[in-house]
């Protein structure tokens, strides 16, 4: 038999079809125009990274029209990068949209390296945030946050800031890039007469600054001691500082080299500009400014390119480093000797490559001064505070002072024990005030 259905009945029927569609849409946090529960995945317009094709937007992909990218006056910013991360640090990081006469807003944000991957981790602060993965196929792998439709209100009139957070990498890596886009809305629940944005900031792994001499970074520098900072992007071009000055008893360094500048922001707030011995995009050696105060300093390094990085350094008044032959602050001094006769003397270098060469007395009557070549000591605060191990041995210190001719450079002179001859490899101990330099080694024969 066949059921007929009267008039009535297919109105309700109707009617309860259109609720259900309607119900199901707002059950799943998106509506059909305005995608007030966020945005598909892999909206962010990154560029092409690595493999990874660009990314497309709301625009782009068809979900709002009425205008190009970036059309219009407004203001889409990520707010409170650091310049550059500590790995595994977490961060707050804002993301503000605004734009005269709209009054919802959305985005979504990725973080992603060089080669187009994921780094750090993002997460909610609130519950104006949530994160998503990514698309599967080409972005498959990326992780994103953007709003929740609690997250379109207004916070102020025609703007809307979202706070979110993100973990740097526990491994320190290269140039990292946050890449967003933002929709300003008419609120119509329509898809045309919105306006999509997108913006994008950089962070760099923090500059890292060793002991020029000892290449160790738990180790305080000096002020007036050479600084060696590794990083990211710190220069375009390689260089090498000249003297300036050539008459003038010590090396005139500049302060800009190859367009690069490094400036060291001492405890009491004062900012100098550090003279550059040597610039590459990854590393610049510098020489920590005399003056700077003792406590926690900040240096920041910019390339010509406009990049910059910064990071920490510690300043104590002296912290002795022997330069060595390897130059990594292990192995055999950089050092010479002085040999003297009937009053007259002779200069020895006793390193050959980073090989020693042995020391040996000529005579009973020759006396031999050992020349240590170190950064961080003209700070002392008296000789007698200066001593020198030898083989276990202490050794008689005749002078520890600034070198005179070379930015940076301290010497420190040590009248030789002839007890010490034959005894092969021995360690080399130097300590200025308290604080102990690397250990290095000499031979003799």
């Amino acid at each position: 038999m066949k059921i007929r259905f009267n008039r009535s009945m297919k109105l309700i029927l109707l009617a309860t079809a259109v609720m259900l569609f309607a119900f199901s849409f707002d059950f799943g946090q998106k509506s059909v125009h305005a995608y007030r529960g966020g945005p598909d995945p892999s909206r962010t317009g990154a560029p092409a990274l690595g493999a990874v094709p660009v990314e497309l937007t709301c625009n782009s992909a068809g979900c709002h029209s009425g205008s190009t990218v970036n059309d219009g006056i407004a203001t889409f910013q990520i707010l409170d990068v650091p310049a550059s991360y500590t790995p595994g640090q977490t961060y707050t990081i804002r993301v503000s949209l605004s734009r005269a006469g709209n009054s919802r807003f959305g985005f979504q944000l990725v973080a992603l390296d060089q080669n187009g991957a994921n780094v750090g981790t993002l997460a909610t602060n609130d519950a104006n945030t949530q994160l998503i993965a990514g698309d599967p196929g080409s972005w498959a792998g990326r992780n994103y946050i953007e709003h929740t439709r609690a997250g379109t209100a207004t916070t102020a009139t025609n703007q809307t800031i979202w706070t979110i957070k993100w973990t740097a990498p526990a491994v320190r890596g290269g140039k990292l890039t946050f890449y967003a886009a933002g929709n300003a809305a008419n609120n119509d629940n329509g898809t045309s007469g919105d306006f999509i944005y997108t913006t994008s900031a950089v962070t760099r792994p923090e500059v890292v600054t060793v002991n020029g001499a000892t290449f160790s970074s738990t180790a305080p520098l000096a002020p007036a001691s050479i600084g060696s900072g590794f990083g990211t992007d710190l220069a375009t071009a390689t260089a090498t500082g000249t003297d300036t000055d050539p008459v003038t008893p010590g090396i005139q360094l500049p302060t800009t080299l190859g367009g690069s500048t490094v400036k060291v922001r001492d405890s009491a707030s004062i900012e100098r500009n550090a003279g550059l011995f040597y610039i590459d995009p990854t590393q610049v050696n510098y020489l920590i400014p005399e003056g700077t105060a003792v406590g926690v300093a900040t240096v920041t390094t910019t390339a010509s390119n406009g990049a910059i990085s910064t990071g920490s350094v510690t300043i104590a008044a002296v912290s002795p480093g022997v330069f060595t032959a390897s130059s990594n602050g292990s192995g055999v001094a950089a050092a010479d000797i002085q040999r003297v006769n009937s009053g007259q003397s002779t200069y020895q270098r006793i390193f050959n490559g980073t090989t020693a060469v042995p020391i040996v007395w000529n005579n009973q009557t020759e006396e031999i001064y050992l020349n240590l070549y170190c950064s961080g000591v003209r700070g002392l605060s008296m000789l007698s505070n200066v001593t020198v191990m030898v083989g276990g041995g202490a050794q008689n210190v005749v002078s520890a002072s600034a070198q005179g001719v070379f930015a940076g450079l301290d010497q420190v002179n040590v009248l030789l024990n002839r007890n010490l001859a034959g005894r092969g490899n021995v360690d080399v101990v130097l300590m200025v005030d308290g604080r102990t330099a690397n250990t290095v080694t000499l031979n003799f024969q």
